[in-house]
């Protein structure tokens, strides 16, 4: 039996067809039998283990129905997990864990359908559920109207710059690779296990389009199916040093489209490693999404999208395939528990989702179906066991479909509802001098939820229905192919500015596009369409009393003493041992200290004053962390320490305890610290001590001549563990803000302990924890002055909680600012 595909017969004969544009007939859908699984499982996936182990024929048929792909019985699932699962006991289910995505607790693995409720039994096993899989945002003249012509003129290729384009394949790579369309590419990897080249040339022509805009820059092809090929792509292309990421797909039932959700959270593992992360809005404003509130004026239980209109109609030819998404605002978990189907032109169930949601289930259904015959088809949202009745939200595929009833607003799916995200709208290039949008493109604003506000979105516009060798010179329509364009021109700029971060290139080239629209940025436009303005000259050699620093963080000193803060045009910080002390005005430069400074431009600083001529003594106090420079260009080597009445070269000190063996200095260009051999005394330094009141001494016979052979520095990236503190909070965001709670699951103890980790945990003034049920309940919460917070597994009432799965956010105060993470999952288990 296949539940509720056709009507009995006998309702067949006793309803009458059913006029579209008006209310259902009662009993037109039969209510779902509930099976009451208590297994953490998707129960469409229930469903099929049933179905598998007493008729195994009908495996293929039915994963089909449910989007699922299947081979000789054998299906692949996404497992989330509070521990990982013991691969042995998989296995002994004649499954195989085909890859893992530790950071994100989750693996695919592919079992026999008949044992996916086993697999959900398994110890650690927090849900089994489908797949997410992305789908391509489809419906090169692009170069020289968003301006890159002339920065390809001036010799700006991008070159130094990796950009990863992340999609769902590349047929036709070899023949774009033969024929010059494309070059530079330095990495390719399939995730899916399918090919590189089969299944779409969708990612090739995105390809084509970031090397028509940046020929110089390398190019990182990357092929994925699901979540977990996501989350490993990210990963090898932060190891293999890309600075951007392309990604014009869009994800679906992720999130209530707010930016929350594990597809979030993997743009954030990438913008959080300083990558730029572009990606298309996707094409569904022009009829393929409904947005909103449950409407049932008669009562019956079915969701009205107008008046007296319970059915949302379409059309398909014979042959096409539809992929309907259903979500509302009760994530993660909910027992708000609506239905979605679909029905054809005399009222008949075609296909149907009827997912139970009882508390711990995601509040998603999902419809897969293949039109039979050519008609009109229509969507029907039941309301099974509703209280609150959240709001609703529905995406279709293909984009071309036009629903009847349809919502052009809010209508960009994940990760490009992500604030992290850099959201790419489209404008044909035809239409590129004034627009308008292309009715298709996604647009804003982002869904408000219990866990985000709405933002502005897409932040840009760019060009599509360009010619590529791929899609030939009819054009590759969509904002897939726009994103692609904003990846080359934020390689371009990133080229020639390499000193600066990502948040900087994308406030470029929002402030440098043209605006369209209403005035500022907006939900259709964004900020504008794509310019990039006249290429900047190279800078020349600065004088002797001069330096020029890139934008964004610079760790700086002045070679001379009378110096004013003032010369740099903004605030200084510097460290005092426990948090940073604010230079500005007339407050004078001491130059045996370093200082940070944050440049919005590159900056030329002139100085004038005395530089010192005699020894230099400063004294580095409390044992810790110390921002130093010198007046002369001077060895490491040669530095020199004074403590407890002894003078000890710099290594007889490390020897003796007194301080590290680490000068760190920071590379702008490339946003990290490294190890120093020289101080330059236009840059600042940390070193680290381990005894109090030890004084450095820089020995004017010691400096280093202009034209001395500089000991080469150290060029080696380094981890958060054992650096010195971050830069200053004034560009601080959630990306940068990494917590973690430990234990974590919570088992034979009553306690854990939320902890800031890496550098900004030296900044974190206050911190604030709050913990929710998965009904979005809050449980408790604390707060504590300093980046550790110890939490004893109690409610509000003081009693502890009982075993099961939590979330929890956390807020830190740094620089007076408050930071807020994303939910986090954690679990008790005693």
């Amino acid at each position: 039996m296949v539940w509720r595909r056709v009507l009995l017969l006998a309702l067949l004969l006793a309803i009458p067809p059913v006029v579209f544009s008006q209310d259902l007939p009662a009993g037109a859908i039969p209510r779902k039998h509930a099976l009451g699984v208590v297994l953490p499982m998707e129960t469409e996936l229930y469903r099929l283990a049933m179905i598998a182990r007493t008729s195994p024929e009908s495996v293929p048929e039915i994963a089909s129905s449910i989007g699922l792909r299947s081979a000789d019985g054998r299906v692949r699932v996404i497992v989330e997990y509070y521990e990982p699962p013991s691969v042995e006991a998989i296995e002994a289910l004649d499954g195989r864990v085909l890859s893992w995505a530790r950071q994100f607790r989750m693996c695919e693995v592919e079992v026999p359908a008949a044992v996916l409720p086993d697999l959900a039994a398994l110890p650690g096993v927090s849900f089994v559920r489908r797949p997410y899989t992305p789908v391509p945002d489809v419906v090169s003249e692009g170069v020289s109207l968003i301006g890159a012509g002339a920065w390809h003129g001036a010799g700006k290729g991008g070159a130094g710059i990796r950009v990863a384009v992340i999609d769902g394949g590349f047929t036709g790579l070899s023949l774009a690779l033969s024929q010059g369309e494309l070059a530079n590419v330095i990495f390719t990897r399939d995730y899916t296990g399918t090919g590189l080249e089969a299944d779409t040339e969708h990612g090739t022509a995105c390809a084509e389009i970031v090397h028509d805009v940046a020929p110089g820059a390398e190019l990182l092809l990357m092929k994925i199916g699901n979540e977990v090929d996501l989350a490993n792509a990210v990963q090898d292309a932060i190891d293999n040093g890309a600075w951007i990421i392309s990604h014009s797909m869009g994800w679906f039932n992720t999130n209530f489209y707010d930016g929350t959700g594990v597809i979030g959270d993997i743009v954030r593992q990438a913008t959080s490693a300083g990558l730029l992360w572009v990606n298309a809005s996707g094409n569904h404003g022009a009829g393929s999404h409904w947005e909103g509130d449950w409407q049932d004026a008669d009562g019956d239980g079915y969701l009205e999208f107008a008046p007296g209109d319970e059915v949302n109609t379409f059309t398909l030819n014979a042959g096409d395939a539809v992929a309907i998404w259903l979500t509302w605002d009760a994530w993660p978990g909910t027992a708000e528990d609506y239905d979605l189907y679909l029905v054809d032109a005399l009222g008949n169930v075609v296909a149907s989702s009827e997912d139970e949601q009882s508390g711990a289930q995601p509040p998603t259904e999902a419809i897969h179906y293949t039109a039979p015959v050519s008609g009109t088809y229509g969507i029907v949202i039941a309301a099974y066991n509703v209280s609150t009745f959240p709001r609703l939200e529905l995406f279709c595929s293909p984009n071309s479909l036009e629903l009847e009833h349809y919502v052009s607003s809010s209508s960009i799916a994940a990760p490009g509802n992500a604030v992290e995200s850099f959201t790419v709208g489209a404008i044909s290039w035809r239409d590129w001098a004034y627009g308008p949008l292309e009715p298709y493109s996604s647009q804003g604003p982002t869904n408000a939820s219990r866990f985000a506000a709405p933002r502005t979105k897409p932040d840009v516009a760019a060009p599509d229905k360009v010619s590529t060798l791929t899609y030939g010179p009819e054009g590759f329509p969509g904002t897939s192919a726009s994103a692609p364009h904003v990846a080359g021109a934020a390689a371009l700029v990133w080229a020639d500015n390499p000193g600066i971060g990502s948040a900087w290139v994308r406030t470029y080239l929002e402030n440098n596009a043209v605006d369209l629209g209403p005035l500022g940025k907006d939900n259709l436009y964004g900020a504008g369409k794509l310019s990039l303005p006249a290429p900047s000259p190279q800078p020349s050699p600065s004088p002797g009393n001069s330096h020029t620093y890139p934008p964004g963080w610079n760790m700086v000193s002045v070679p001379a003493t009378g110096v004013p803060a003032s010369v740099f045009g903004v605030p200084l910080w510097h460290w005092n041992g426990v948090y940073y002390e604010t230079l500005e005005g007339a407050d004078e430069l001491d130059p045996s200290e370093g200082y940070w400074a944050y440049l919005p431009t590159g900056k030329t600083v002139s100085v004038s004053g005395v530089v010192p001529g005699e020894d230099v003594f400063s004294v580095l106090g409390t044992a810790g962390w110390h921002m130093i420079s010198s007046p002369w260009r001077y060895p490491k080597g040669a530095i020199r320490f004074v403590f407890g009445g002894q003078e000890k070269s710099w290594d007889e000190a490390v020897a003796a305890g007194w301080v590290h063996d680490v000068i760190w200095g920071y590379n702008a260009a490339a946003g990290r610290y490294e190890q120093a051999t020289v101080i330059d005394p236009w840059q600042g330094y940390w070193i680290k001590t381990r005894v109090n009141g030890l004084t450095i001494v820089f020995l004017a016979a010691q400096k280093m001549s202009a034209g001395a052979v500089v000991p080469p520095v150290v060029s080696k990236a380094v981890t958060s563990e054992g650096l010195p503190p971050a830069p200053p909070s004034e560009n601080v965001s959630r990306a940068e803000l990494e917590v973690a709670n430990f234990p974590n699951p919570i088992t034979d103890v009553h306690t854990t302990t939320f902890k800031v980790l890496g550098p900004m945990a030296s900044q974190v003034e206050e911190m604030r924890v709050r913990i929710f049920d998965l009904a979005g309940r809050l449980v408790w919460e604390g707060e504590a002055y300093g980046p550790e917070l110890v939490w004893h597994t109690d409610d509000l009432a003081g009693q502890y909680l009982a075993n099961g799965v939590y979330l929890y956010q956390v807020q830190v105060k740094v620089g007076g600012t408050w930071i807020t993470t994303n939910l986090k999952v954690l679990a008790i288990y005693r």
